[in-house]
């Protein structure tokens, strides 16, 4: 058995990959890809939902989740929230 070590502060910048998932296997389920900073904003609507942070991907995966792309969506199925009144947007 092995141990990680973690830093006592792990911080995650806007920038980084995600994949949100809603619903997976439900009529319903909802899989997006995109940077944090653009899925902070999307309306993954009723549970269950799960994030994914990505790390260092294989261009395999890279290729797979362009499919999600949260910009290349359907029309329709991507919901914003309505921004919140304490951001700077």
């Amino acid at each position: 058995c092995c141990m990680l070590t973690w830093p006592s502060c792990f911080v995650l910048s806007e920038d980084v990959m995600a994949v949100g998932v809603a619903r997976l296997g439900q009529p319903t389920q909802l899989i997006l890809s995109g940077t944090l900073a653009q899925l902070r904003d999307v309306d993954f609507g009723e549970p269950l939902h799960s994030m994914v942070i990505c790390g260092e991907l294989h261009p395999l995966e890279q290729e797979m989740i362009r499919h999600f792309d949260v910009n290349r969506a359907a029309e329709g199925v991507v919901k914003r929230l309505p921004p919140s009144p304490d951001s700077s947007d």
